[in-house]
């Protein structure tokens, strides 16, 4: 919501509330439009910035950051989500990782999807401390200083996510989204007609090579995961 958006709610509940303890007759709030808000243009990290970020964690003084890295380019999970996270939010078996609502920006729980962590030792899968300070460092390590979007990793996921598979329903439900709408508009629509058509088939195989090394790492190494997260 916006800020004009969210100061109506607020109005519109007093008002409402005035209303039936017969403090007032009508609800003038209800009469005022509000105009559309037109989603942003976000655009997603290319495969070249995302290999330097791996890359980087790579190195002994991030290896414990992998993990997180992983959570948020694979998983859609926010970075403050992130570095909420619990060791009991991780259901190995299921190979589920549980955002709470305690944790979760929009007040929503979620259960999202462990991908891909075959390759991240068990000793390694977790949050560490000072996670902010260490998340910082790691993005400057890979290159990037002051040029950083916040949650550029999670649209990132949802845009090549929506890309490539065209499962909004599935998405919804991975990024904790009440509905598609906001799919349909930020990254559906603004990704698929903005990059997509307009650069064709180069950009198109990128959004693919991304998304299918998730899938890859989730179809194939299923049963990997299995033994690795018992």
């Amino acid at each position: 919501l916006s800020r004009r958006q969210l100061q109506m709610c607020i109005e519109t509940g007093i008002l409402t509330y005035g209303i039936r303890q017969e403090w007032c007759d009508v609800n003038p709030v209800v009469r005022i439009e509000v105009p559309k808000i037109k989603e942003r243009y976000i655009k997603p990290l290319s495969l070249e910035d995302v290999e330097k970020l791996k890359e980087a964690a790579t190195h002994p003084e991030f290896r414990n950051m992998r993990f997180s890295l992983n959570l948020m380019l694979y998983a859609g999970i926010r970075p403050t989500e992130v570095s909420r996270l619990q060791k009991t939010d991780f259901q190995w078996d299921e190979r589920l990782v549980i955002v709470r609502s305690t944790i979760s920006k929009t007040g929503g729980g979620r259960a999202v999807s462990l991908r891909g962590i075959h390759n991240i030792r068990k000793k390694d899968r977790y949050i560490p401390r000072n996670w902010k300070h260490k998340w910082k460092a790691l993005r400057r390590a890979a290159g990037f200083q002051s040029n950083w979007v916040p949650d550029i990793c999670r649209h990132t996921f949802a845009s090549y996510h929506a890309a490539y598979f065209r499962n909004l329903s599935e998405l919804q439900m991975e990024m904790g989204h009440r509905d598609t709408s906001l799919l349909r508009s930020r990254y559906m629509a603004l990704f698929c007609e903005k990059m997509l058509l307009r650069s064709g088939e180069k950009l198109n195989s990128k959004a693919r090579d991304l998304v299918c090394e998730t899938r890859t790492q989730v179809l194939f190494l299923v049963p990997y995961l299995m033994v690795e997260c018992v």
